[in-house]
Order: C-alpha cells, then structure tokens, then sequence
C-alpha cells in the first residue's frame, strides 16, 4: 500500500517537543551548520514527531532551533504503529548514507559550516 503523498505542516511551541530516548545519532557536531543553513535559508524541513509530541526525525533540526532560541517550529506529525516509527527512523538516518559525492561538481562535498556563530 503506498503511503499519502499529502503532507500536512503544522507550527508548534518548541517545547512541545520531545527527544527520542534512543536517538543513535550523535547530533553535536552539526547543529552550528544546521543552525546557520536555517538562519541563511529559512526552515525548509519540518521536524517529524509522533502524536505524543516524541521526535521522529529531525533531532539536529530540533536542537539547532533551541540553540536559535526559535519559540515554534514547523512539525508534521505521523500517526505509525511502533515498528513502522521504528523503521522510519532508521530510513531516515541510513538512506543519506548510500549517496556519494561526484567529484568535480562546483562547491558540492566541500560543504564546511560558516564561522557564524548563531546563538550562545
């Protein structure tokens, strides 16, 4: 069965949300990059969250957003059972992985965070 192809963005208090407990990815080093690709372009990806408010994907989005002092965000909620949450996260944090750079594109895979320091 396919999944909807409509997606539906809602702005919610920062604080509302949560953190995944089991969150294998230490976000730290890129949430100055992130930061600054948010401040340079605007929020272009929502964070997704469970119907409890818990994260799904976007940990490093979420913490860029706090370390901006952003008081709302843009989320999309998805309403999965456990294993298809389960699944999803994992998707979501291997798939970028499977991609590689061409070599000899203009500017592409030499991506370095500005020295913008964006927030205490």
């Amino acid at each position: 069965m396919a999944a909807k192809s409509t997606m539906k963005v809602e702005n919610w208090p920062i604080d509302k949300l949560k953190p995944y407990g089991r969150n294998p990815r230490k976000n730290a080093a890129a949430i100055e990059a992130v930061a600054h690709s948010i401040l340079e372009f605007g929020f272009r990806q929502p964070i997704v969250v469970d119907v409890d408010g818990v994260i799904v994907a976007g940990h490093t989005r979420w913490l860029a957003a706090k370390r901006l002092e952003h008081a709302v965000v843009p989320v999309h909620v998805v309403d999965l059972p456990p294993e298809k949450l389960k699944a999803y996260r994992i998707a979501d944090n291997k798939t970028g992985e499977l991609a590689n750079w061409r070599p000899g594109i203009a500017g592409f895979g030499a991506f370095r965070p500005a020295n913008h320091r964006p927030g205490p």
